[in-house]
């Protein structure tokens, strides 16, 4: 017999859900996440125990990107291919600021979309619920993980809530 991946805590109203979770918090519960059908604002900075790093790895990519391209473009326009037109200097970077912004923006925004997906790990973090189980109408839930729950946290977790156990 398969042993249940996830544990559901469902609710019927937002307001003990956010009591609930600031209850499992308390008592040290690692919440794999929360299904509701609107976003919370009591829970968005309760959630995120970690600052992102989201912003950072946009400047640093900028930084480095701006460096680089502005390295090849003199190299070219003054080494590789040098072109003598109109009295131009090589060295000329007022002319590379166009193509300068467009791939800084670029590289950046790829970093932020890379760093953002890793983060939070959207691409693997697939909780498969059951087609009577429908949060996105009505419905609150708090799943937490069943692999890390000690059999001392499962007899609180029975005492207070009523839980369902969701084999993904």
């Amino acid at each position: 017999m398969k042993r249940a991946k996830y544990i559901l805590i469902r609710f019927e109203e937002k307001g003990k859900l956010v009591s609930a979770f600031q209850l499992l918090k308390e008592n040290k519960f690692k919440v794999s996440d929360i299904l509701s059908p609107f976003p919370i604002e009591e829970l968005e900075e309760k959630i995120h125990e970690r600052k992102s790093f989201t912003g950072m790895a946009g400047l640093f990519t900028g930084i480095i990107g701006v460096a680089s391209v502005l390295y090849f473009q003199l190299w070219v326009s003054g080494k590789a291919y040098p072109l003598f037109y109109g009295g131009k200097p090589f060295n000329a970077w007022l002319s590379f600021v166009p193509v300068l912004f467009e791939t800084v923006v670029l590289l950046a925004s790829l970093a932020i979309v890379v760093t953002f997906l890793l983060e939070t790990r959207l691409f693997s973090k697939r909780i498969k619920l059951p087609k009577s189980m429908s949060f996105t109408n009505d419905g609150f839930a708090i799943v937490l993980e069943n692999d890390s729950i000690s059999e001392t946290d499962r007899t609180f977790l029975n005492d207070n809530f009523e839980i369902e156990k969701v084999e993904s």
